[in-house]
């Protein structure tokens, strides 16, 4: 059992048996280097980084999954005084990261949907209920909160008629919750993941970037991936603190050839330019520290255009921060979280 009937974990290592995996061998995979077992560990594992992973009658979303099992960060070593030492490891499950990332998940695919990655907690049943539309206003909704309070168990309250997906995201938060090591590992793991995407990282200034905000988490992981799984890309032709890209040099017929994934990660500024990102067909867009963003509503009203086509989006927004300067920088982010429905942002019930 991996959590009881009250919801309380116990025994959530379960799903990150690969990092301990690799924290005790020093390696996550020990069949030779390019066999059919080597190639077939390394294909299951970027199956669950895009699909999830599922223990009995519980799962964690690929993003979840990625940050378990294929990141290392900075923790605080306890002792048995009050001065502490920090030292690398994979991170710990906390049920408020569960909590994100299947909220981040149910905004943009919804509950039902073909896509949504909630079908794998889904009988055959009432997937064939679903599919062919036989479910009632009444039994979908009923569905719906069922899925969400007693098979996830969530302990955040969505507003019930936004489960359809479709919604980019705003969060709230005090410090040092590690949200840049969180959002570092979406990143890392749509660029893994998909092939030509772009993930663009977003803040007032620099500073909130790099070298250690989110885009210098994001660096950290992608060298993670290089050096110790079957994911390693080259970036032959874009390296640089702000910017990679998947790719290497080909040469056919003496001509050089840009070829490979092709997906690509790059930090913006915004603080001259609220149309920096506009036009740009991005997957995700994380924009960090939104209490210290005086133009945060222009900046996301360039960016959510060119991430939507009709009802649906094909990229999702995600605004992060604490409360800043409340005369200027929090305005747009205030009004944002209090006024999701406006922006296409999912909103929640305050409990």
């Amino acid at each position: 059992m991996i959590r009881n009937s009250n919801g309380k974990w116990i025994d959530s290592n379960q799903f990150k048996s690969e990092s301990i995996k690799y924290e005790t061998n020093g390696t996550y995979c020990s069949a030779p280097y390019g066999s059919p077992e080597w190639y077939n560990y390394w294909q299951e594992q970027l199956r669950r980084c895009k699909e999830g992973f599922k223990i009995g009658n519980e799962k964690v979303t690929g993003h979840h999954y990625m940050y378990l099992n294929f990141t290392q960060i900075e923790i605080v070593k306890e002792g048995k005084t009050k001065a502490a030492n920090k030292r690398t490891k994979s991170p710990d499950f906390w049920d408020g990261d569960f909590d994100y990332f299947w909220c981040l998940e149910i905004a943009k695919n919804g509950l039902l949907n073909p896509q949504s990655l909630t079908r794998e907690l889904l009988t055959e049943d009432e997937i064939y209920r679903v599919d062919n539309e036989l479910l009632s206003e009444e039994e979908e909704k009923k569905l719906k909160e069922d899925i969400l309070y007693k098979r996830l168990k969530l302990r955040v309250k969505i507003h019930p008629n936004y489960l359809d997906g479709g919604f980019h995201m705003i969060v709230g938060k005090s410090r040092r919750k590690g949200y840049s090591y969180k959002n570092g590992a979406i990143c890392a793991n749509v660029y893994n993941t998909e092939r030509m995407a772009q993930i663009i990282i977003g803040a007032f200034e620099k500073k909130f970037l790099y070298p250690k905000g989110t885009m210098g988490m994001t660096s950290d992981y992608l060298n993670h991936l290089n050096e110790t799984t079957g994911w390693s890309k080259s970036r032959d032709y874009v390296d640089k603190q702000d910017h990679r890209r998947a790719s290497y040099k080909s040469t056919i017929n003496g001509t050089p050839i840009e070829k490979g994934y092709k997906s690509e990660v790059f930090a913006l500024t915004f603080k001259d330019n609220p149309d920096a990102a506009r036009g740009k067909d991005a997957k995700i867009v994380l924009l960090e520290e939104a209490g210290a963003f005086p133009n945060l509503k222009d900046c996301f009203s360039a960016i959510a255009p060119a991430l939507t086509a009709g009802k649906y989006i094909t990229g999702q927004i995600v605004v992060f921060g604490t409360g800043g300067d409340m005369e200027s920088g929090t305005v747009d982010y205030a009004y944002m979280f209090y006024n999701p429905e406006s922006f296409k942002i999912l909103p929640f019930l305050n409990i």
